[in-house]
């Protein structure tokens, strides 16, 4: 689906493009670049008219939710550390966790990531 027509005959002057684009620009800022692309994509699949902003926005929560879902669980794995130091260090980093989700992002699977993570010795997988 194109809205190409059907989004520019909400904003007939420029002057109306302009101020759309601005609002639309000032309250779309706390979505990353990755978010607002999915968000477009869902519109895309789903809406067989340009959305209004509230609803962008929904789909842009729907799209954050949908990006962080491995993220979300590669945060439920634990590990716990052998020793009261290693136990701060751990708490005071959680590097591993960065790793993993490239890890996963990389390999396109958390099984795949974790198996990774064994195989270079990277805590809490050794």
């Amino acid at each position: 689906m194109n809205y190409c027509g059907l989004w520019t005959s909400r904003f007939p002057t420029e002057e109306a493009k302009n101020k759309g684009l601005q609002q639309w620009a000032s309250q779309l800022t706390d979505f990353s670049a990755e978010e607002l692309k999915k968000a477009i994509g869902l519109c895309l699949k789903r809406l067989s008219e340009p959305p209004t902003l509230a609803k962008f926005r929904e789909l842009a929560d729907l799209a954050r939710a949908e990006l962080k879902k491995p993220y979300n669980e590669v945060l439920q794995i634990t590990a716990e550390p052998d020793s009261e130091a290693d136990h701060r260090a751990w708490l005071a980093s959680n590097d591993w966790r960065d790793i993993l989700m490239r890890e996963y992002q990389r390999l396109g699977s958390l099984d795949k990531a974790r198996e990774s993570m064994k195989e270079k010795k990277i805590y809490p997988f050794v």
